[in-house]
């Protein structure tokens, strides 16, 4: 299994509008929906307002690799270009 952990910051002010708009697409449903998909999470901290951290657990990286080229997930990267997020940062895990 892979666990990837995505970073990012929104401009300020914008998370709430940012999570609205990618949940008026049900991006994070189709990513849900994708085969091979175990868990995918937007997580937000309570102390940082425009930082969005995103926990996803897929079966192996041939099926992560296919999700980086949904339609969806290319969506997600066009929303968060609108609301001015900063270059993720992620980091990527092997389950042993």
């Amino acid at each position: 299994m892979i666990v990837v952990i995505a970073r990012y910051s929104l401009a300020e002010g914008k998370r709430e509008e940012y999570l609205k708009a990618v949940n008026s697409e049900n991006i994070i449903e189709k990513c849900r929906a994708e085969a091979g998909n175990v868990s995918y999470e937007f997580l937000c901290s309570p102390e940082n307002k425009e930082e969005i951290v995103v926990l996803e657990r897929w079966e192996n990286q041939e099926i992560l690799d296919r999700h980086g080229k949904e339609p969806h997930f290319l969506r997600m990267l066009e929303i968060k270009k609108r609301f001015g997020a900063s270059p993720s940062v992620v980091d990527k895990y092997e389950v042993k």
